[in-house]
C-alpha cells in the first residue's frame, strides 16, 4: 500500500547502503524525485512489466550496481532529469514511450546498447553523454538533438533521427563510430540551426574527433538561419577528403576542419 511505499523511501533515503533490490510486480510508477538515489548497492528492480512504467527524475541516480531493471518500456515523468545518471553496469534496450523530452543527463554515463521513441521529439544536454556501450538510437520524430547530448559516446553507429532541425554543439563529439551515412541522415535539407550563439560567442564542435566519418561532405542546408559553419564543427574528422558548399555561407568558424585530411 502506498504508507508502506512511502516508508520504504524514507528508509531507503536513511540507510542506502542496505538497499540490494525492489522487487514490486504490481508497481507500475516511481514518481518521488531521488527515490533510490545514491542506493550504491541497489542490483536489481523488477516492477509490472505488464505496462509502461513512469520513471520520476533523480529515480536511481548514482545507482552504480544497478544490472538488472525490468520492464523496459519506461516513460520518463518530467523528461526524467538524471533518472538513470551513472548507473554504470545498466545495459540492454530501452523503449522510452508517451515521452516528448528527455531531460538533461536521463541515461548519462550507463552502458545502455539500444534506446528508442516514437514520440520523443527532444533530446535534452548530455541526455546519453558517455554512454561508451550505446551503439543504436532511434527518434525518428525528433526534431532537437541538445548540446553534448551524444558526446563521448564512441561505439554509436546508426542514428536514426531524420527530422532534426536543430543540432546545438557537441552533440555528437567524440562519437568515432559514426560515418557519412549518419551525418547524412542528420545534416537534412530541414536544418534551421548548427550549433549555439550565446554570450557574443559562437559555439559548436557538434561532430568534433568523429573519425568514422569518410569522403566528402555536401553543405547544402537552405533554411539554416545562422548562415555560418560552426567553429570546429568537423575538426579532428581525419577521413573527411573534400567539402562541397551547394549552400553559400557568411562565415566558416574557427577550426571548423582543422586536422581533417589534406
Amino acid at each position: 500500500n502506498l504508507y508502506d511505499v512511502v516508508e520504504f523511501y524514507n528508509a531507503a533515503n536513511k540507510q542506502k547502503n542496505l538497499v540490494t533490490a525492489f522487487i514490486a510486480p504490481k508497481c507500475g510508477k516511481i514518481s518521488d524525485n531521488s527515490a533510490f538515489a545514491g542506493c550504491e548497492n541497489l542490483t536489481q528492480v523488477r516492477l509490472d512489466t505488464s505496462k509502461t512504467v513512469k520513471i520520476g527524475m533523480y529515480c536511481f541516480q548514482n545507482c552504480i550496481n544497478l544490472e538488472v531493471f525490468e520492464p523496459r518500456k519506461i516513460e520518463l515523468i518530467s523528461g526524467g532529469h538524471y533518472a538513470f545518471v551513472n548507473c554504470s553496469k545498466l545495459t540492454g534496450e530501452f523503449t522510452v514511450c508517451n515521452t516528448k523530452t528527455i531531460q538533461r543527463a536521463a541515461f548519462s554515463s550507463t552502458q545502455v546498447e539500444k534506446v528508442s521513441g516514437e514520440n520523443v521529439t527532444t533530446v535534452e544536454i548530455q541526455a546519453f553523454s558517455n554512454c561508451l556501450n550505446l551503439r543504436e538510437v532511434s527518434f525518428p520524430n525528433a526534431t532537437k538533438i541538445g548540446q553534448e547530448a551524444f558526446n563521448k559516446c564512441a561505439r554509436l553507429e546508426r542514428v536514426d533521427c531524420p527530422n532534426v532541425s536543430e543540432i546545438l554543439h557537441s552533440a555528437f563529439s567524440g562519437c568515432t563510430s559514426i560515418d557519412e551515412s549518419d551525418v547524412k541522415i542528420l545534416l537534412n535539407a530541414g536544418i534551421t540551426k548548427l550549433g549555439f550563439i550565446g554570450g557574443g560567442k559562437f559555439y559548436g564542435s557538434i561532430f568534433a574527433g568523429c573519425t568514422g566519418i569518410k569522403g566528402k561532405i555536401i553543405w547544402d542546408f537552405p533554411n539554416l538561419s545562422t548562415n555560418a559553419v560552426p567553429p570546429n564543427m568537423f575538426e579532428n574528422c581525419s577521413s573527411i577528403t573534400a567539402v562541397e558548399f551547394k549552400t553559400p555561407v557568411c562565415e566558416i568558424g574557427g577550426g571548423a576542419f582543422k586536422g581533417i585530411s589534406p
